[in-house]
């Protein structure tokens, strides 16, 4: 049972742990790298949930941390801390992290205690060719150059980070509207409703302003081929469908995220699986839906030998081409139906993905307090409705392609802008 309720402003995800007597649990806040101002602020506020509160000294804190496996992260889109633990240290582990969330010691003494320790994880960060080319592609989607790096942010301007300015970014996003506890345990919604009220209302006030987020940039696409050279074996390709706008009725919206799932499921399963399979042209491929400000992206990513990599672009032209030209069949189309109703949890794999999905992708709480409402919408969803999405989606005027190489790849075997505008131009 997995259920999605707003309760005295703040949002809870609970999901059922049928299976043991353990939970997982995170709290979270929408404040991450996207909202910051100085590029790195909400990692670095991160950092500083294990310094020291009134109620614990720092040893303390480390001690509580290694036992209930207490842990934090900072992504572009929020800051949480989380624990994983048996169900009998749950209001345990709600006061603990609460209590490291919302009173952790923010001074000048912690501030420059992990300076460097966070300037040594950029780096660390930076020295993967795969992160780096991640970090370049987040650039390109968004047309912003400051997202050229991890959440971390840049080793330059972690200088530039001070007390005062963290202290801020507490104060002006902690509030309820912008907090939610994701939780998955074998204890009853209600008693995790007691636990918010005890120990996480007290703590949050309520505001009117919404957090500015990712609405405020633009997705500008300059390029429809884009090559990156690193020291790596592989190869890795990324074909990116822009301009699916995202609507912005929220029925609508629902509505297109759910036609992404069909495309994505059909697509991948019933096609393009065969370039791996039949053709083993490649070692990983997959496709996948992503979300910018303003629309969605529908892509297709593979890892290929410098030989296999034109070919692979060849066989996927060929895929869409003929997909674009039939539509998907009624068997299809009637077969992931099928499949998709044997699945409980059709719309997410875990509580952490959900949040996160209905976070970054469409934002629209009160469409989904109740799970039914996007089930009944998905199911609702006719084989025409898929074909006419499919077309709109993959026309390859809305097309670009990112390739990390390696350094020694010879020139032929790369694609040229010519041989990709053969491959990808619409067909009267």
């Amino acid at each position: 049972m997995r259920k999605l309720i707003k309760y005295e402003g703040i949002t809870i995800l609970y999901e059922k742990n049928t299976l043991n007597k353990a939970t997982y649990c995170d709290f979270g806040i929408d404040c991450g790298a996207y909202c910051d101002g100085i590029l790195g602020e909400s990692h670095y506020l991160e950092h500083l949930f294990f310094t020291e509160t009134p109620a614990r000294s720092h040893e303390e804190i480390l001690k509580a941390k290694f036992l209930n496996r207490i842990n934090a992260h900072t992504s572009f889109d929020e800051v949480k801390i989380s624990f994983d633990q048996s169900s009998s240290l749950i209001d345990e582990c709600f006061e603990i992290c609460s209590d490291l969330f919302f009173n952790s010691v923010i001074n000048n003494y912690y501030v420059d205690k992990e300076r460097e320790i966070i300037k040594s994880e950029i780096n660390r960060r930076h020295v993967d060719p795969r992160d780096m080319f991640e970090m370049e592609y987040r650039a390109k989607l968004l047309n912003e150059k400051r997202f050229l790096c991890s959440p971390a942010g840049k080793v330059e301007s972690i200088d530039k980070i001070t007390t005062q300015k963290l202290n801020e970014i507490r104060k002006k996003y902690f509030f309820r509207e912008n907090f939610s506890i994701t939780i998955y345990t074998n204890k009853s919604l209600s008693y995790v409703k007691k636990l918010a009220k005890e120990y996480i209302l007290p703590k949050l006030s309520s505001k009117d302003e919404k957090l500015p987020n990712t609405d405020e940039l633009d997705f500008v696409n300059k390029s429809f081929l884009n090559v990156t050279k690193k020291e790596i074996n592989d190869n890795i390709v990324l074909l990116n469908f822009s301009k699916i706008p995202i609507p912005q009725n929220k029925k609508e919206k629902l509505k297109t995220y759910a036609l992404l799932q069909y495309l994505n499921s059909l697509l991948f399963s019933k096609k393009l699986v065969k370039i791996r399979e039949e053709k083993s042209y490649v070692y990983n491929l997959s496709s996948y839906r992503k979300a910018t400000p303003r629309e969605y992206v529908f892509g297709v990513k593979f890892q290929t030998k410098n030989e296999f990599i034109k070919p692979c672009l060849k066989e996927i032209s060929k895929i869409i081409c003929e997909t674009r030209e039939t539509g998907f069949s009624e068997e299809e189309f009637n077969d992931y139906v099928t499949k998709t109703k044997l699945s409980e949890d059709m719309e997410f794999s875990t509580p952490g993905d959900a949040i996160r999905a209905l976070r970054g992708q469409y934002q629209t709480y009160d469409e989904l307090l109740e799970k039914k409402v996007l089930k009944k919408l998905f199911y609702s969803i006719t084989l025409n409705d898929v074909n006419e999405f499919m077309k709109n989606a993959l026309k390859f005027n809305n097309y670009y392609i990112s390739i990390l190489t390696n350094t020694e790849i010879e020139k032929k075997m790369l694609p040229t802008e010519r041989e990709i505008k053969t491959l990808f131009t619409e067909k009267e």
